[in-house]
């Protein structure tokens, strides 16, 4: 391609080409990035839409500043030791991400160490950097080896994406979340399809 106009045409927002097989990774699982399927997408970003709007993104703000509180705290037990801020940083977003999505506290500020099933989500995406330029690769690996190395990970950052999703289900809330906004779709359009409740939020997780 020697023009810049050609990536606009292909992946613009007025583009009609559909994405590549990338695209079908959780095949036959679904969401708003991982489908190929223009009104499965438009579908999917409609809820998203509605779950960050500027009133959502209001709304999760408590529960946000209780993590950075928290946050806040956590540093300053250190007394001024060194901290290695990779792993608090991460411990801090995965335990604001399990808040405002899901409504659940992971912990890991807390106790100082990973979630056994946040490790098994940072061992699982490790399979998209190299493999990305060939995906058939990790597709072949889901297929053929499913409970072997890092495709075992992935299949258990599945499983914990469908506990959580599951979990949050079944109970009320008092705070909305995000998930609140797919149950709600799914109870008012009478579809309960797992597909379109608990997929979507592995980009949470993510």
């Amino acid at each position: 391609m020697d023009r810049a106009g050609a990536f606009e045409a292909m992946d613009g927002p007025s583009s009609n080409t559909t994405r590549s097989d990338w695209y079908d990774l959780l095949f036959p699982r679904v969401s708003s990035l991982f489908t190929r399927d223009k009104k499965q997408h438009d579908e999917r970003r409609r809820i998203w839409s509605h779950s960050l709007s500027a009133r959502a993104l209001s709304s999760y703000e408590p529960r946000v500043l209780r993590k950075v509180h928290g946050l806040k705290e956590h540093i300053s037990k250190a007394h001024g030791k060194l901290i290695f801020v990779n792993d608090l940083m991460q411990w801090f977003s995965f335990d604001l991400m399990g808040a405002f999505a899901f409504s659940e506290d992971w912990g890991m500020m807390e106790k100082s160490e990973y979630h056994v099933a946040i490790s098994m989500v940072r061992s699982a995406i490790t399979l998209l950097g190299p493999f990305s330029p060939a995906i058939w690769i990790p597709r072949l690996g889901f297929a053929l080896i499913p409970h072997l190395w890092k495709v075992k990970d992935w299949f258990g950052m599945l499983a914990f994406c469908d506990t959580c999703m599951e979990r949050r289900m079944k109970r009320k809330v008092k705070e909305k979340d995000i998930a609140s906004w797919f149950i709600e779709d799914a109870e008012k359009n009478k579809d309960n399809d797992r597909n379109k409740l608990d997929t979507t939020f592995l980009i949470s997780v993510r």
